[in-house]
This record gives structure tokens, C-alpha cells and sequence, in this order.
């Protein structure tokens, strides 16, 4: 195996992952405990109006019924002299076969607050969904990073193998190996971090983040390197890569302390690993820490808006409960207004 070399910004990319991994958590915490509370509080109200309603429904109807197979001209001769003002009102109404009551307008009224909260919920899990999918890809990304460095340190190491070649502890050929398979290590993770990698679940920042971009493509490189017009991350792991190249296509003998390609690499080594590569870590977790502080002000804000709909959902249906409930008691009270001996002398009732 190629042994990696353990270095800080590694650590550093560790310790951003786990945070993005807390924050995923934190997240999570909310959305199951939001989620479900609206979810449940749509369905509690409106099991109870419908148990509720259809029973007074089916009350209502039923004294309906008796009234209509009462005679109107006798229904009104009884209000006019045994009935109350708001009894003889209803019982006009139902003489008239008016709606007793805005039922459906109140029902359609509950079903739109149902459907708004359920909106509700379905926008905070889908923030949540999103944030986490795009928290896993991100994790991935930083940890790549993490081992960009990793590979960056080992590049230097063999190299420094390849100049000292001490046999005494490792052949020049092991060495060698070494280096090349690091090298390609190397390219890979840093193709993968430009442009992502579907099969790995890894997306590119490239589109999303300017900051990103400009790191990786237009950024002049340091100018103490004299690097020409080098820019962005890329071309500087180019010109890296491309001096670690010439050393293993270099003669051993030629393979000196001296050499000016192993000076190079060892002087852009510092910059490329401490400085570029730390702030790309920092790049990255910056803008998803932002996109996650996004998404949980949205989060709040439904559940914010979400508490007062479910209360308005909830008052709407107690009103409509207690309308109906009124007007059943209502009938009852003007059926007792007629006479006995009207209802005995009526068929069907």
C-alpha cells in the first residue's frame, strides 16, 4: 500500500465533515419534530370535524325531514302564535327549504387550511431532502480535499525518496512506485473536485460557487513561485504535478538535492498545501453552512406561519361544530313549538 503522510488541513477536513454531519442531524431533529406535528394536527382536525359533523348532519337531516312532511300553511299558522323570534326565523327557512347554514363554505374553508399546512409540511421536508442530499456530496467533496493535501504532502515525501535514495531503508524502484501511483491518486481526486463524479455521489461547485471557481480556474498564482501566468488551483496542481513527473523521468544518477525541478517542487509544495488547499476546504463548508442556515430560517418561517393556520384551522372547525350543533338544537326546540295534535293528524311524521 502507498503509505499517506497524516497532515493538518486532513484534520481540518474531518472536522469540517463532522460538522456538516451535526448540522444534517440538527436539521433532521426539527423536520421529525415539525413534520409530523402538522401533519398530525391536519389529520386529528379533520377526523374529529367529519365524526362530529356527520352526526349532527345526519341529526339535522333527520328533522328536516320531519318538517317537510308537515303542511307549510300549518307550519307557519304554529310559528306565527307558539314560536319564539330565531325559531320562527329557522323554521321560515326550512318552510322555504333554504340552507340552514353555510355549511360547505366553512368546509371548504377547513379544507384549504388543511391543504396549506400540508403545503407547509411537504416545503420543509423537501428543504430538509435537498439539504441533506446536498450535504452528503458536499462531505464527500471536503474529505476528497482533505486527501488532495494528503497526496500533496506524499508527492513531496517520495520525491524527497527518490533525491536522498537511502537503499537502506526503501529501494529507488519501491520510491519510484510510490510516487507515480501518488501522483495518479492525485489526478483523479483532483478531476473528481473539479468536475464531480456521479458514481461517488460527488457534484461539482463549480456552477454554484464563484468563490470555487475562481480558486480553481482564475485565480493568479503566488507570484514569489515566478509560476508565469498560472492560474487557479488547476494549472497550479499542473505545474506540481508536472515537475513530480520530470523526477521520475529523470536519469537516478541526476537525482540531487540540486536538481532544479525538486527545488521547484519542494518551494511550491508550501503554498499549494498550506495556503490553496486549506482555503478550498473552507470554500466549500462555507457555502453549504450558508445554504443550511437558509434552510433553516425557511423551516422556521413555515412552522412559524404553520402554529397560526393550525389554530385558525382549528377555531374554523370549532365554530362550524358549534353552528351546526346550535341549529340542531334549535329544531328540536321548534318541533316541540308544534302541538301534538298537529303531528298526530300528520301522515309520516
Amino acid at each position: 500500500d502507498n503509505p499517506q503522510v497524516t497532515t493538518g488541513i486532513d484534520l481540518v477536513a474531518g472536522m469540517h465533515a463532522n460538522l456538516l454531519s451535526a448540522t444534517t442531524q440538527n436539521l433532521l431533529i426539527r423536520v421529525c419534530i415539525v413534520f409530523p406535528l402538522m401533519v398530525m394536527s391536519v389529520i386529528v382536525l379533520q377526523l374529529v370535524r367529519i365524526v362530529i359533523m356527520k352526526k349532527l348532519i345526519k341529526e339535522r337531516s333527520a328533522a328536516v325531514k320531519l318538517f317537510s312532511n308537515i303542511p307549510k300553511s300549518t307550519l307557519v299558522n304554529v310559528a306565527d302564535r307558539l314560536c319564539s323570534g330565531k325559531e320562527r326565523d329557522l323554521m321560515e327557512e326550512v318552510i322555504a327549504q333554504k340552507s340552514i347554514s353555510a355549511v360547505w363554505k366553512v368546509e371548504l374553508t377547513v379544507i384549504a387550511t388543511s391543504l396549506i399546512l400540508l403545503a407547509l409540511s411537504a416545503t420543509i421536508f423537501g428543504l430538509f431532502v435537498t439539504f441533506a442530499q446536498s450535504n452528503g456530496s458536499v462531505g464527500k467533496l471536503i474529505n476528497l480535499v482533505g486527501k488532495q493535501r494528503s497526496y500533496v504532502e506524499s508527492i513531496r515525501f517520495w520525491s524527497q525518496e527518490l533525491v536522498v535514495q537511502d537503499t537502506a531503508v526503501r529501494s529507488f524502484s519501491s520510491a519510484l512506485a510510490y510516487l507515480v501511483s501518488t501522483l495518479k491518486s492525485l489526478a483523479e481526486a483532483d478531476k473528481i473536485v473539479k468536475y464531480g463524479n456521479a458514481s461517488q455521489g460527488i457534484e461539482s461547485s463549480i456552477a454554484t460557487d464563484s468563490r470555487f471557481h475562481d480558486l480553481v480556474f482564475e485565480r493568479p498564482c503566488p507570484g514569489e513561485y515566478n509560476l508565469g501566468e498560472c492560474k487557479g488551483l488547476g494549472q497550479y496542481f499542473g505545474i506540481f504535478t508536472d515537475l513530480a513527473i520530470k523526477l521520475t523521468e529523470t536519469h537516478r544518477s541526476k537525482l540531487t538535492m540540486d536538481n532544479s525541478d525538486y527545488i521547484k517542487l519542494i518551494m511550491i509544495q508550501e503554498g499549494l498545501a498550506k495556503r490553496w488547499l486549506l482555503e478550498l476546504v473552507n470554500t466549500v463548508y462555507d457555502s453549504v453552512i450558508n445554504e443550511s442556515n437558509s434552510i433553516d430560517t425557511e423551516a422556521t418561517i413555515c412552522f412559524v406561519v404553520g402554529i397560526p393556520i393550525i389554530i385558525f384551522g382549528w377555531a374554523v372547525a370549532t365554530m362550524q361544530i358549534t353552528k351546526m350543533s346550535t341549529e340542531v338544537e334549535r329544531m328540536i326546540r321548534m318541533l316541540l313549538c308544534v302541538p301534538l295534535n298537529v303531528l298526530e293528524t300528520t301522515s309520516n311524521v
